[in-house]
């Protein structure tokens, strides 16, 4: 790649990452089609007005319908995707899951992606997105009752965007499941705060690359809230309830933790069966496990594990949801 020009090499970095993103689009679809997944299939899918370019929202109503309830509470998942890739498919038996044990509306958004869409477009993204569904006349929703859940790179979207002030006072609890933290600190130094070293993580070696990707050439101060939500300004920013998970061995973990404590100082903490509750916040690491152990299979001689602390770590999401819609 060194004997072409800079400008010509970025050109084929973008086209081969566009490739890669209507390959993953197109495997994406058909294995959540009706025919492959007829069990996690969508209610609804719709554009919003406000983002018509994206592929559209999936939504999700309880199965059956609560008798009796006009207005459910709304949960908006942010699929992962290392912002590069995915879309709002990904995660359908996740929004089922919750739509259905939680009896919420479970919205599925997608969100612009590099290399054609750099910081913070994804951002604004979805801040207008949950905005519009907020105020969606067609959708029953409970407006004091709206949660915004995100893994990965849509852990890092929403952790950022609930914090700026067009959302601050419409979104009262957040998740972020292992969600990137802190876009200031090089993959080497994260690297330093797994337990052990020689369980391989393939994120070490193209995290930088991928930031890099997403961030784009203009230098952007990388400590900022909107690209390092762990580094909020006041606990105030955030909103009342924020669930954090990060898996034992992933090279995000450690920030999601500083997070956690972060935003729960100086509050008395009760211990739960994977970490910890103080005040509004909880905390939980998943035992054994790498980032994206929900999604993605591993060897048959582990999958067994997998398959449990995926059921516990889902499990442990909808009793927090379903704790704090009663709260309300």
């Amino acid at each position: 790649m060194a004997i072409f020009p800079r400008f010509v090499r970025d050109r084929l970095t973008r086209w081969k990452w566009l490739l890669i993103q209507r390959m993953v689009n197109m495997i994406l679809y058909f294995q959540r089609s009706r025919f492959l997944s007829p069990s996690t299939q969508p209610n609804a899918v719709k554009h919003q007005p406000c983002r018509p370019q994206l592929y559209p929202n999936r939504i999700f109503t309880p199965t059956p319908f609560p008798a009796g309830r006009h207005k459910l509470p709304l949960v908006i998942q942010a699929h992962g995707g290392g912002f590069i890739g995915n879309n709002p498919a990904r995660d359908d038996p996740l929004c089922r899951l919750i739509a259905d044990t939680c009896q919420c509306i479970a919205v599925s958004i997608d969100y612009s992606k590099a290399p054609t869409h750099r910081f913070p477009v994804a951002y604004e993204d979805v801040i207008a997105l949950t905005t519009s569904l907020i105020d969606d006349p067609t959708l029953p929703v409970d407006k004091s009752k709206v949660v915004l859940c995100g893994n990965s790179a849509g852990g890092n979207l929403v952790l950022a965007a609930v914090q700026d002030e067009r959302l601050r006072s419409r979104v009262h609890g957040v998740l972020g499941l292992y969600a990137v933290c802190d876009a200031g600190t090089l993959a080497k130094e994260k690297a330093l705060t797994r337990p052990d070293p020689n369980i391989a993580d393939l994120l070490e070696s193209s995290y930088d690359s991928i930031l890099d990707i997403y961030i784009g050439p203009i230098p952007v101060d990388r400590k900022d809230p909107r690209l390092s939500p762990g580094r909020f300004r006041t606990r105030e920013d955030l909103p009342p309830n924020v669930f954090l998970i990060g898996a034992e061995h992933d090279l995000f973990c450690g920030e999601a933790e500083q997070m956690a404590e972060k935003l729960a100082k100086a509050v008395s903490r009760q211990s739960t069966d994977l970490g910890w509750q103080a005040g509004g916040v909880v905390w939980a690491r998943v035992p054994g496990q790498l980032h994206g152990f929900d999604q993605f299979g591993t060897r048959a001689r582990d999958e067994k594990d997998r398959l449990a602390k995926k059921d516990l770590t889902y499990r442990a999401m909808c009793d927090w949801l379903t704790g704090m819609f009663d709260e309300k």
